[in-house]
């Protein structure tokens, strides 16, 4: 008997609340809330993926520099090297990652450009072609809030970069 004094009792308090002007801002705060909760939280995730994939433009890049001046750089050392630089900033282990190990793929490899008109001459003047070091990264972004929003969770951040192969 009790509850059903609750429930007729409950839209007269909901009235009392709308008619109250602080009724009123509080009703509205309670609709806008989930709204702006929202908004922050994918401002965050977009924050984080951002950083993530600055980390990782900056980690391709080392990589790809530090590998174009190795002799062989599609070897496994040059790849282990490649995959510590992107990871913690430095060419050997002891570093403490800066992202996940299992959430990095890293392919490097050697690229030749065509120099047939010559714009191009190498150290003894004569015509060369041009090899480059290709360094390539795919990281898995997991974003909490995407996968709540059931929008493309996990993200895969990509990052290329090419140098110039200096040692002949």
């Amino acid at each position: 008997m009790a509850d059903l004094r609750v429930h007729k009792r409950l839209p007269a308090v909901l009235r009392g609340i709308v008619a109250c002007p602080k009724g009123v801002a509080m009703f509205e705060f309670a609709i806008t809330l989930p709204f702006l909760l929202l908004l922050f939280a994918g401002s965050w995730e977009f924050a984080r993926a951002l950083w993530t994939y600055d980390m990782l433009n900056k980690g391709v890049r080392d990589a790809a520099r530090y590998l174009a001046h190795l002799p062989d750089p599609t070897s496994a050392a040059a790849q282990t090297m490649a995959l510590y630089l992107v990871l913690t900033g430095s060419p050997t282990a002891g570093q403490p990652p800066r992202l996940d190990y299992n959430k990095v793929t890293i392919n490097v490899g050697t690229r030749t450009y065509d120099n047939s008109a010559g714009n191009y001459r190498g150290p003894d003047g004569a015509k060369a072609n041009i090899e480059v070091v290709q360094v390539r990264a795919d990281y898995t972004f997991n974003a909490p809030m995407l996968g709540f929003l059931n929008i493309a969770n996990p993200l895969t951040l990509s990052v290329a970069h090419e140098e110039r192969h200096l040692v002949d």
